[in-house]
């Protein structure tokens, strides 16, 4: 790769991003401002995945993405889950696990995960404990460390643990759309597992929301905890409320959506601070178990207030 000028690399594709219109209006979390755009200017960074001029992940991506974007159209164009064929379920399931993986917000993740554990495990020898120090991981290595999911085994993992997986689809009628983000697949779990982590593709009772379009939107759930028909129809226009509110949360940054009209939006960006500033991704907490201390590592659910709607 050219070690000159840096290429738009988009941690969401823009072929997905279209599907929610060729003209799509955007709500900044961070300011709470929106604007209008095109796919072309939202989810990149400018040599996102840039390892080196020998190694052109963004190709690589590229490649894998045109292999699975089949399955997408499938799924969409027939709009039932048990329908599409055996091959376009799994392209359906790489899709899904390649886009958790190759975000901002799953680098931003990484990169929180191991700056924790670093400290905890240096502050843990007594020589260290009265001296105040914080590790920062750089982000050429964050960026390396998300490389490494993306082409390790990984993606298969993941996307056999979905493939397993309960399929719905939620049929949006009413006139409200569906949104999006910079962050799509949205993890929640409604079982409260106390001071263990509930979020994970392999968790009991997690749910994993995933908008199509503004009118379609792929629900995997955990087989073990739900029964649901595959297609379901809504016209009530607060389910689709609800879930544009774990979009929202779910985002990094950015909400995308068909329509200009995001005064919901701005209002909970108004009520709630946790949408107004970065919460923390990652929680430690040390386990003893059998005499031996042990530190367990968790993905910190960032719609909690979910709990007390599900």
């Amino acid at each position: 790769m050219s070690s000159g000028k840096k290429r738009r690399e988009h941690y969401v594709p823009r072929f997905y991003l279209d599907a929610f219109g060729d003209r799509l209006f955007v709500f900044d979390k961070q300011n709470g401002n929106d604007f209008k755009s095109g796919s072309k200017n939202i989810a990149f960074g400018k040599g996102f995945y840039d390892l080196g001029p020998e190694i052109d992940l963004e190709a690589v991506i590229a490649q894998i993405e045109g292999r699975l974007r089949n399955g997408i159209s499938e799924l969409i164009d027939k709009s039932h889950p048990n329908n599409i064929s055996e091959d376009g379920r799994i392209r359906v399931s790489v899709f899904v696990a390649l886009q958790y993986v190759r975000t901002e917000e799953f680098r931003a993740w990484l990169k929180e995960s191991y700056e924790k554990l670093a400290s905890k495990m240096i502050k843990s020898n007594p020589k260290f404990k009265d001296i105040k120090f914080k590790i920062t991981m750089k982000t050429e290595l964050a960026r390396v460390l998300q490389a490494e999911r993306i082409v390790d085994d990984t993606l298969p993992k993941l996307a056999s643990i979905l493939d397993r997986s309960r399929w719905a689809l939620l049929l949006n009628n009413a006139d409200v759309p569906f949104w999006t983000s910079d962050n799509p697949v949205a993890l929640f779990n409604p079982i409260d597992y106390g001071d263990k982590s509930g979020i994970g593709f392999a968790v009991k009772g997690i749910q994993v929301h995933f908008p199509l379009n503004s009118k379609l939107l792929l629900l995997i759930l955990d087989p073990r905890s739900y029964e649901t028909p595959p297609v379901n129809e809504i016209s009530d226009e607060e389910l689709v409320i609800y879930e544009n509110e774990l979009e929202l949360y779910n985002a990094t940054r950015f909400v995308i959506s068909s329509n200009d009209n995001f005064s919901l939006a701005r209002k909970m960006w108004h009520e709630n601070d946790a949408l107004r500033r970065q919460q923390d991704r990652v929680e430690l907490r040390e386990i003893r178990y059998d005499g031996r201390s042990f530190i367990q590592l968790s993905h910190r659910m960032k719609t909690q207030h979910y709990r007390e709607k599900s």
